[in-house]
This record gives structure tokens, sequence and C-alpha cells, in this order.
């Protein structure tokens, strides 16, 4: 995945974790690895930005972000990826106090290495423009002082529609594209970044 902020290219290393150690530990034997410390500082020294995929799980702790922001290089780049509780579970509705939580768990601490939060959507969610522009106006532009960007990663075909694009230009948050074999493959610039 491509993260394009400006002129500069992050390749974020998102997915499964196993599949992402092992691809980053392809020329590094994991075996050399003493715990997941080793593992953030290699991956930081070998990538601009890394996608924090645990919070999509769980609500991660403040004193992880912060760790995860001293223990990387300057300039370094974490993409946070939003709680399926949010996008798979209450599927958009009465968010308030899930969207309230996830914000409150410490992002901010991630600092100026906070990039754009990543919002999966289920493959079966639907493409409903009242859902999701109410989705969209809900999505903070600052946290604590830092400018915050997010981009929707959609899997129901009924998104690859005029409608939901022009939705999100007018929110100016950027559609992941991702190749799948039967995701949709939207390429539209809808933002100011490309994930």
């Amino acid at each position: 995945v491509l993260f394009l902020p400006r002129a500069l290219a992050h390749v974020v290393a998102g997915g499964d974790a196993e599949n992402v150690a092992q691809r980053l530990f392809l020329r590094h034997p994991a075996r050399l690895l003493a715990d997941d410390d080793d593992e953030l500082a290699f991956a930081s020294h070998r990538f601009a930005t890394l996608e924090i995929n645990g919070s999509f799980y769980s609500l991660q702790r403040p004193e992880y972000y912060q760790r995860w922001h001293d223990e990387t290089p300057e300039g370094f780049v974490f993409a946070v990826k939003g709680p399926r509780f949010v996008t798979h579970m209450l599927k958009l509705r009465g968010i308030e106090p899930a969207m309230a939580n996830f914000y409150a768990s410490g992002v901010a601490n991630l600092h100026a290495k906070l990039g754009p939060f990543l919002w999966q959507f289920a493959p079966t969610k639907k493409f409903d423009a009242d859902d999701f522009a109410a989705f969209l106006a809900m999505l903070p532009a600052k946290l604590e002082g830092l400018r915050l960007r997010h981009a929707v990663e959609v899997r129901h075909p009924s998104f690859a529609t005029p409608q939901f694009i022009a939705l999100l230009r007018q929110h100016q948050t950027p559609v992941v594209f991702a190749e799948h074999e039967t995701y949709p493959g939207i390429a539209d610039l809808t933002g100011d970044f490309i994930y």
C-alpha cells in the first residue's frame, strides 16, 4: 500500500502481522529478534511508514502510542487503523461514544508521527449516501492541535458510483486503492494524499 502525502512516498506495511513480519524479515531472520521492540526498530529503519493494525481489533493504550513515537526515527509516520467496532460491528450506527473512546485512547501521543487514519469497511457493507455522509462529517480534522487525515477502504461493489466519489471529494477523504480480485478497484483522487 502506498500513502503519498505531498511529495513524499511512504510504504505502508499492513495486513496480517505474521505475513508482514515474514516480508520484513526476509533478510533479517525473526529468530535474531528478541522481542517486538526489536521488530519495530528494524522495520522503522527500513520503511518510512507502518500501519498500526492492532487498533482495528482493540483500543491501544496511551503508553503504547507514546512508546511507538519514542522508539522510531524522526520523520517516521504511523497510519492508524480505525476500530472495526465502529465499521463492522456498529456499522456506523450510534458510533459517537466509540469514536470518542478511540480518539481518547492516546493516538495523539504519536505527535508529528501521526499519519492518516484508515477506516476499513466489511465486504458486506453497502454504500448508503446518508450513512456515509454522516460518518465523513463526524471525522475530526484536528486532535490536540494535530491535523488529522482519514482514508476509507471499501470492499462492496455498490461503492463504485459517482455519488460515492463526489461525497469523498466533498470531505477531502481519499479512497484506498487496493488491488484485489473481488473488491472494487476505485482509483479516483478524492483527497490530498493517496492510500
